[in-house]
């Protein structure tokens, strides 16, 4: 097996159990499929209603993409790829690809919190290293900015 499909099957697999923890509380389900095209695999989602385009992979790079429709993906901007350190689900929710908006405003809040768990940048705070939490520094935060 070569590359491409033993990450696709990583990614496919957490892909259904994304699916499956949230249909977990429902009555009806919904699951995963996908079919092999010529550039893409394009993953449908099948329900007792019918059948909706979910996402596409790239076979050449491994690039998750959103549907522009139903038999083309959205190419602008690659929602994340199966290579990567997360698998490809870092921005993947049970409803898909996220859409680039929520996705920058992803990227841009783990900018802002980046090291918010390390004590050492905050030398003049009394926070506790083994019980600093995000709720502390942001507490924090808020009560520096009032002063």
């Amino acid at each position: 097996m070569n590359d491409f499909n033993k990450a696709f099957d990583k990614f496919f697999d957490s892909c259904e159990k994304l699916i499956e923890d949230h249909y977990r509380n429902y009555s009806w389900s919904e699951e995963l499929e996908w079919r092999e095209g010529r550039k893409y695999r394009k993953i449908n989602i099948v329900h007792d209603k019918g059948v909706r385009v979910w996402a596409f992979v790239n076979k050449e790079n491994g690039d998750v993409l959103k549907p522009a429709g139903w038999k083309t993906p959205a190419t602008n901007h690659a929602r994340g790829n199966i290579f990567d350190k997360h698998g490809g689900m870092q921005h993947i929710k049970w409803t898909g690809p996220a859409y680039m908006g929520a996705i920058t405003e992803t990227i841009r809040e783990e900018k802002e919190w980046e090291g918010w768990d390390d004590p050492s940048n905050y030398p003049d705070a009394e926070l506790d290293e083994a019980r600093v939490t995000r709720k502390d520094v942001e507490k924090f935060l808020r009560t520096e900015d009032t002063i």
